[in-house]
């Protein structure tokens, strides 16, 4: 060992393999790459707004299952079904330290006891993603924490981080390892890894993954940090002229809805303006090709319109179960909380006009 640091997080005890955090509790975060470096105030500094990358995944997480459900299996080797309702939870988080952190995703498939978390990350090779994984994680996992006869069980979800930028620091594989207190027992957790990078359009069609083409602009950034440049601007305008015509195509098909394919077009052009915002061809070409407004898409306000009348149905048959069983309206809008994604407030708000 070379070197001891020290912070809110425990001791971290550092060598050139892995990065072990001894606690009470026994945590051991565990790199499998000898470079991997950690830095605490890139951690303590973290900000819990997001970037503009953070809320485009977002809002595919929030406003589209199609998307997400193929995201999802290629992240995790997973068999969800095309069609398959996925339930969104309150990604608020508030850690040990009382500060709050807005998590890019928490949802399961209606129907099953398995959880996802998923991050987005726009740092290339920031290894103390992990731990801001861990605290997410952690907090996530108390909410649903139930009491069974052999004791308290904590169900930790699926974890995987989705890289955008990848200059060969970003690690193959995560891993986090909790450690039982005498040391004679450790549950590895592993933290999927997928890079935008290591995907083309072909395979991106063939796959379905039609979730990562907001972020396909990364793959010409080292391009676009060299300057401007006709021929590269022309080779990225004539590559996004490409994917709307492949768009078009797989609307036409009935592959994707008309509305998926209108916030995909939405949120390119959203993800272009930023990475390319000093290359004035480009981002004008791409909005051009694409069309409008980023994230004003009416389809939205359509979908929310019924989203909003299928809450208060879903709102309606939860209070009158409490109900008949004897249940508070407090119990209500525990449940509603816990399975619909509402906050406390909101929750409060709808149980108190049905109950």
């Amino acid at each position: 060992m070379d070197k001891k640091d020290s912070s809110r997080f425990g001791c971290f005890l550092r060598n050139e393999r892995q990065l072990t955090w001894h606690k009470p509790v026994g945590i051991l975060l565990a790199f499998k790459d000898s470079k991997a470096q950690f830095r605490v105030s890139a951690l303590n500094n973290h900000n819990s707004v997001g970037t503009v990358y953070d809320d485009v995944f977002r809002t595919m997480v929030t406003d589209s299952d199609e998307l997400t459900v193929s995201f999802l299996n290629e992240m995790f080797n997973l068999g969800i079904k095309k069609g398959s309702k996925l339930v969104r939870y309150q990604n608020e988080v508030f850690l040990a330290d009382e500060s709050k952190r807005i998590t890019d995703s928490n949802l399961s498939e209606q129907g099953k006891n398995i959880y996802y978390h998923v991050e987005c990350e726009s740092t290339d090779g920031d290894t103390s993603i992990l731990f801001r994984i861990f605290e997410y994680d952690s907090a996530m996992a108390l909410r649903r924490a139930t009491y069974e006869d052999e004791g308290f069980v904590i169900k930790y979800p699926m974890t995987g981080v989705l890289y955008l930028r990848d200059s060969g620091k970003v690690l193959d594989s995560l891993k986090m390892i909790i450690e039982s207190p005498d040391g004679k027992n450790r549950m590895p957790i592993e933290v999927a890894v997928m890079k935008v990078t290591d995907y083309d359009l072909m395979s991106i069609f063939e796959k379905e993954l039609y979730f990562l083409l907001p972020f396909y602009i990364f793959n010409y950034e080292r391009e676009l940090a060299k300057g401007i440049d006709e021929k590269t601007d022309d080779e990225i305008i004539e590559c996004f002229q490409m994917i709307k015509e492949m768009l078009d195509a797989t609307a036409k098909e009935e592959t994707i809805d008309a509305f998926t394919r209108q916030l995909i077009a939405r949120l390119i052009n959203k993800v272009v303006s930023a990475v390319a915002r000093k290359h004035i061809k480009v981002t004008k070409g791409v909005d051009e090709i694409m069309g409008g407004k980023v994230l004003d898409y009416p389809e939205k306000h359509i979908l929310n319109r019924g989203r909003e009348e299928g809450r208060e149905e879903g709102v309606k048959a939860v209070v009158e179960l409490c109900k008949s069983y004897g249940g508070s309206s407090v119990d209500a809008i525990e449940q509603i909380v816990a399975s619909m994604g509402l906050s406390q407030a909101e929750a409060d708000h709808l149980v108190s006009k049905y109950w």
